[in-house]
């Protein structure tokens, strides 16, 4: 694209041998001072009306590569060969006029060197230069006079330089910018590239060899408007942190990206930053760079959450005033966390006796999650939030930590933990009495006592019981029933801990409900402080202790009672025999005795018999 107002055009220097009466010496013409203009030559054709040209006549072209309308008036397209000493004044000078609009071409047609070739789109201007078809020196100019120079042999001075808005040095020509064009011939002509936009201030580079295409004002207007791109952030992204790089890319076919500046607009208010704040007026901020270009965007701290969105606009300026834009929408900030953030093990409990778990995680808005355990130093990898997952704690009893982060779609991340303790080993010391540890009982409902250092529960059954009790918490006295029946019955008992372990104890009892049966007394006569001897008999029906306790009454016939034993542990079913030394007054009596076995029974009936005491 050409320069901007105020910038130089450089021209290509030209070495001029002149020779002269006392020696010869080497000069430089002097460059040439571009004017700020867009307006340039964009084509030159010289073989027109020769055998196989495809126009009659020769042309040069002009063209408005700039962003705003210039006008010709008092202007004009002068010309010179290649390498003659003749200067532009020296030949016919084409005076233009009009007004060219931004993208409009102009074109000036010459003389004719035949009648070959088809006439020249109707012309903007006449002139009647003759020119080479092989190469030649052009220039445009903001006056009509032609100028007593021609960048050879004659050099043109600073005066002439300021008023030559553009040049074009072909086909071997000792005039030009940059460097030389490439020579032409009958039917070809040098035509600038990008369709007149290119312009380097080269015309080797700018030009290029090809087939004539006059184009006049009437033709279609041809705007090279740079290309712009936002690459960053993408449309409907949501950003975080407390800034971010707005970043893209710019180019230009015919010239270069001169600026980029970058307009962000606040959807809810339609406001606009002005790098410090947000204001009605539209605000263009500069970018960093051209065809690689960034802005720093530091982000509203008051506003930058829960906005609607922002709406983020590039424009690229060229070096002509070109200018294009491009917009991402739905741009959003959030920079708040998944709320709610929460952890529970195994629904909440203290204790487990397993390694593997269950975790609950719970976040409101979070999209992935990962997990640790308190310690480790790795995370593992994020994946899709859920509100279950299986975890496996680290081994070892004692108390375990698992952390849980949250992350919702803007990368935001808030964190997590929970606590139970490992525990594998079951309560201690696990043990269970009946009635105190009675080995009998004549009742089916009895006492437990329970006893297990570390036990929060525990649950009983009958032996051969298919179901246990509900899991109740732990004390050390429980009221229990035996199954019906009379023999030996067993009362398990099993004991949990907080954390799930469980160990189990039992005790046994012999239910008895049939009492004993004294007998086989006889009768006895005794002289008085002699020993006496009382006979019985304990019969006790299965199931028995074997032992019984007999308790001896004595009383006088028809008096009081005078003697009382008590005699534990008395084996059943045999002849048993009471031994005292009588110290009873003389007299009748009778001896009463009683039973008890050792599930508390007592007997049916009463033996008795007499005691005679001499």
């Amino acid at each position: 694209m050409s320069i901007p107002s105020a910038h130089l055009r450089r021209l290509g220097p030209v070495l001029v041998t002149l020779l002269v009466l006392m020696g010869a010496f080497i000069v430089t013409t002097p460059s040439a001072v571009a004017l700020s203009s867009t307006v340039v030559i964009s084509q030159v054709f010289g073989g027109g009306g020769n055998s196989g040209a495809p126009y009659q006549n020769d042309f040069v072209e002009l063209f408005n590569r700039g962003s705003t309308a210039v006008s010709l008036d008092g202007w004009s397209v002068q010309y010179a060969s290649a390498t003659g000493n003749g200067t532009f004044a020296s030949n016919p000078v084409t005076a233009l006029s009009g007004t060219l609009q931004p993208g409009q071409y102009y074109l000036v047609q010459m003389a004719s060197g035949g009648g070959d070739g088809t006439s020249l789109p109707t012309p903007d201007a006449v002139g009647r230069v003759s020119m080479s078809a092989t190469g030649a020196k052009v220039i445009l100019v903001n006056t009509t006079s032609g100028l007593a120079c021609n960048g050879g042999s004659v050099p043109c001075t600073p005066d002439h330089l300021d008023k030559i808005v553009d040049l074009v040095g072909w086909g071997g020509a000792n005039f030009f910018e940059g460097t030389c064009g490439p020579e032409t011939g009958r039917t070809t002509a040098v035509v600038r590239l990008v369709d007149g936009h290119r312009e380097t201030d080269d015309n080797g580079a700018d030009f290029s060899v090809g087939e004539p295409n006059p184009r006049n004002t009437a033709h279609a207007r041809n705007l090279d408007l740079p290309s712009v791109s936002i690459t960053a952030p993408a449309a409907e992204e949501v950003l975080t942190g407390a800034a971010t790089t707005i970043r893209g890319l710019a180019s230009d076919q015919g010239g270069s990206v001169a600026a980029i500046a970058v307009k962000i607009r606040r959807s809810d208010d339609r406001l606009y930053w002005t790098g410090s704040a947000w204001s009605p007026d539209e605000t263009w901020l500069d970018a960093e760079g051209t065809t690689d270009w960034t802005f720093e965007w530091t982000f509203d701290p008051a506003s930058q959450d829960g906005s609607p969105g922002y709406a983020i606009s590039v424009r690229a300026t060229d070096d002509v005033g070109h200018s294009s834009t491009a917009n991402v929408v739905g741009v959003s900030v959030d920079n708040t966390p998944p709320a709610g953030a929460a952890l529970a093990i195994n629904s909440g409990a203290s204790h487990t006796n397993a390694r593997d778990v269950s975790l609950s995680p719970a976040a409101v808005g979070a999209v992935e999650m990962r997990f640790r355990n308190f310690g480790d130093a790795v995370w593992t990898d994020w994946e899709p939030y859920a509100t279950a997952r299986v975890w496996t704690l680290p081994g070892g009893d004692g108390p375990k930590t698992v952390c849980a982060q949250f992350r919702d779609e803007a990368g935001n991340v808030v964190e997590a933990e929970a606590g139970i303790t490992l525990d594998t080993a079951p309560p201690t010391g696990a043990a269970l009495t009946v009635n105190g540890g009675a080995a009998f009982t004549n009742k089916r409902t009895v006492s437990l006592s329970p006893v297990a250092d570390g036990a929060t529960e525990m649950r009983f059954r009958n032996f051969g019981d298919a179901v246990w009790t509900d899991w109740e918490p732990y004390a050390t006295a429980r009221v229990w029933t035996l199954p019906g029946g009379d023999g030996p019955k067993t009362v398990s008992v099993q004991f949990r801990d907080e954390a799930g372990n469980v160990v189990e104890a039992e005790a046994g009892i012999s239910v008895d409900t049939k009492r004993p049966n004294p007998a086989g007394t006889k009768a006895a006569s005794v002289r008085r402080g002699a020993k006496a001897t009382l006979r019985y008999k304990i019969k006790d029906p299965a199931p028995s202790s074997g032992k019984a306790t007999v308790r001896i009454v004595i009383r006088k016939v028809g008096g009081k009672v005078v003697k009382t034993v008590t005699l534990k542990g008395r084996p059943v079913g045999k002849s048993l025999k009471y031994r005292f030394v009588c110290k009873l007054q003389k007299g009748r009596y009778r001896y009463f005795v009683f039973a008890t076995d050792a599930a508390g029974n007592k007997q049916t009936k009463v033996a008795r018999n007499t005691l005679r005491v001499r």
